[in-house]
């Protein structure tokens, strides 16, 4: 398990390891174009909730404590997603670490 140094505000000067997590549960989330716009931020990281196995599950997570996101992606079946920097369908499983891409239809020109 890591274990993350937090530095205590009542003594600055001293790194103290008062908490401890599981960094490899962490997915990253990266939102691109149109879809950073709408969402307001360019990325997140996010624990591997339990129960989410696939980006399917995963937008539902997203979806039902975001109502932005439910607007912007869970709807919208033209979204691509990419799981490490591959586009997969949504039906793609996840593991701990992966990094994950929501971006809108390219069109070419």
């Amino acid at each position: 398990m890591a274990r993350a140094a937090i530095i205590n505000a009542s003594k600055p000067d001293r790194f103290e390891f008062i908490a401890s997590r599981d960094f490899s549960t962490m997915l990253t989330i990266h939102y691109f174009a149109s879809i950073r716009e709408s969402l307001k931020k360019a990325q997140e990281q996010l624990e591997l909730p339990v129960g989410v196995q696939s980006v399917s599950d995963l937008i539902r997570h997203l979806g039902a404590s975001d109502a932005q996101f439910q607007a912007t992606i869970a709807n919208d079946k033209q979204v691509l997603v990419a799981v490490n920097q591959t586009v997969v369908s949504r039906d793609c499983t996840l593991s701990a670490n992966d990094e994950v891409a929501f971006f809108p239809p390219m069109t070419g020109g």
